[in-house]
């Protein structure tokens, strides 16, 4: 019970991980080339340091940097705590789509079978439709 537990738990951190700490950071910057492109322009190539620009890899550490230090707005006559709740909504369902997504087949690993998916539905479509449906709440709220 408490292997399995930590079993899943360990792929859903290796998944958060994957797609926050890798994919986003590299598609924002990937993005933002290809727009540089089509716009005839050299690019992201602004944020350095000391000198060195990465082609412009460090966007992304200036961008995490940058959304940190803003000051969080809450409208005149908003709820406070719904409004913050409100993105909190918005992201999770986007996240837990990724549990049915099936990542690859199943291993052996320490004596124990592993399946490199986070929870095996037989409803996986139904799933990623249901809780994609969640996030439209996010929207709702984030005005109240």
């Amino acid at each position: 019970m408490i292997l399995e537990l930590t079993i899943t738990l360990a792929k859903i951190l290796f998944i958060i991980g994957l797609t926050v700490g890798f994919f986003a950071p590299v598609l924002t910057w990937v993005e933002r080339k290809q727009s540089a492109i089509m716009q005839d322009r050299i690019g992201a190539n602004r944020a350095d340091i000391m000198g060195f620009t990465a082609l412009g890899l460090f966007h992304a550490i200036a961008d995490a940097i940058k959304m940190f230090t803003k000051e969080d707005f809450v409208p005149q006559g908003a709820n406070r705590f719904l409004h913050t709740l409100s993105p909190i909504i918005a992201v999770i369902p986007a996240i837990l789509t990724f549990a049915v997504v099936p990542f690859g087949g199943q291993y052996e690993l320490w004596g124990t079978n592993v399946n490199l998916v986070i929870s095996d539905l037989d409803v996986g479509l139904l799933f990623v439709f249901a809780i994609a449906s969640i996030a439209t709440y996010g929207y709702v709220i984030a005005g109240w």
